[in-house]
This record gives C-alpha cells, sequence and structure tokens, in this order.
C-alpha cells in the first residue's frame, strides 16, 4: 500500500463522519460551481484527499452525492428560516417587508440559489423524488396570502397576482444576481454580488413588488365599454 492510501486508510477509521463531511463540502463546493455534468469526482477526490472508491463507498455514485449535496443544503436553508408577525404592519408595508426579506435570504444563501439553477437544468430530478414542503415554507406561502388578500380588501393591491406570482416575481429578481453574475460582469463589468450595492438592490426589490401591486392593469375597451352600458 502507497503511504498516501494507508494515510486516508487511517483518517477514515479514526473518523469516517470527518471524511463523509468533508467530502459533501467540498462536493458542494465543486456543484455549485461546474453543475453536475461539469464536476468530476476524480477532482473532489484529490481536493479532499481520498480516492474516488473511497466517495462511491459512501456516497455510492456521483447522482447519489449530488442528492446528498442537494438535501443538505436545503437543510441548511429550511434551518435558518423564521418568520415575523406583520399583522401589525399595513398591507404595502408587510408587502415590502416580504420582499426584501426574501432577498436577504437568496443574498446570503448564493450557493442554494445556484444549485437551485443547477437542479432545474436536469428537469427538478430531485425535487420529484425527495422534494416535500416544509412547515415554513407552507407558512411563509400563507402569509404572502394574507397580505396579498388584505391590500386587495382595502383596494390597494390589484386582484390578478396571486401568492405563487408574486413569490416568482421576488426569486427571479433575487436570484439572478447569483446565477447571472458571471455574465453581466463579462458583458457589462458590474459584479452584480458587490457589498456596496447590496442595499440599493434591497431597495430595489421591495420599490418593485409594491409597484407591481399597487398599479392597476388598464381596462380593457370591451371592459370599459361594458362598465358604461346601463344595465337592463
Amino acid at each position: 500500500m502507497r503511504p498516501s492510501q494507508a494515510g486516508t486508510s487511517t483518517i477514515q477509521r479514526r473518523n469516517p463522519e470527518g471524511v463523509k463531511a468533508d467530502i459533501l463540502r467540498i462536493a458542494t463546493a465543486e456543484f455549485i460551481e461546474n453543475g453536475f455534468s461539469g464536476t468530476r469526482v476524480d477532482e473532489i477526490a484529490a481536493r479532499t484527499h481520498t480516492t474516488k472508491r473511497m466517495i462511491y463507498y459512501y456516497f455510492e455514485s456521483k447522482e447519489a452525492l449530488f442528492t446528498s449535496v442537494m438535501d443538505f443544503t436545503f437543510e441548511q436553508f429550511w434551518s435558518r428560516e423564521s418568520l415575523t408577525d406583520v399583522s401589525g404592519l399595513d398591507p404595502v408595508s408587510a408587502l415590502r417587508w416580504f420582499a426584501e426579506e426574501r432577498f436577504d435570504a437568496y443574498a446570503s444563501n448564493a450557493g442554494f440559489v445556484r444549485l437551485l439553477a443547477v437542479e432545474n437544468t436536469r428537469a427538478a430530478d430531485h425535487f420529484a423524488t425527495r422534494f416535500t414542503r416544509r412547515p415554513a415554507s407552507e407558512k411563509r406561502h400563507d402569509l404572502v396570502a394574507e397580505i396579498l388578500a388584505r391590500g386587495v380588501a382595502e383596494g390597494l393591491f390589484r386582484a390578478d397576482i396571486d401568492a405563487i406570482d408574486l413569490r416568482m416575481l421576488i426569486v427571479s429578481f433575487s436570484s439572478f444576481r447569483s446565477v447571472f453574475r458571471s455574465t453581466v460582469s463579462t458583458v457589462y463589468g458590474r459584479d452584480m454580488l458587490d457589498e456596496t450595492r447590496m442595499a440599493f438592490y434591497r431597495k430595489l426589490a421591495g420599490d418593485m413588488v409594491v409597484a407591481t401591486l399597487t398599479t392597476f392593469p388598464a381596462a380593457a375597451p370591451d371592459d370599459e365599454l361594458m362598465s358604461s352600458s346601463p344595465r337592463m
């Protein structure tokens, strides 16, 4: 046995959970940086000072390793989630709070956002077989629906945008910075993750969402005609 292999075996026997955690940590970074198809198990083995065989001992396959990375990353993201009582805020203020709070969540978890992008290039295979909606996600969805309902009831918000539409609007803006960072930097010379612009982008997220929900679509000509026609 070569010295490097002997050393690796010793480490594995001494601290197998530590070795597994190290593989998972490095694999997460590799999948974030290179995507699924671009990630090489040989590179993960080299960076963790282990072997490809040892990685497959713990994770069976590259697919299984990616699944473990997704599980770990999602659990880390959801473990940081918390809700704030916004019942004392008016609907517009509550809406702005939600948009800026979601912006913060995605801004502080850029790796999570990029892994979501990787997962979507694979037709959400991981989601299809393993994803279950967390209680925190359910409560957050209900909170959004409640904010929207209050705003519509008070005549402040348009009624054609639901909670899923709103979350799509927020996620698209918030995740763009991480997913398209390299493209924007290459084409426009701007780093979308520049800390000095973070407060500006955070406020922009709130401005964008509030403006969208409080801008009522113009009535179509047929609608105007119907509303002005005398009722029989």
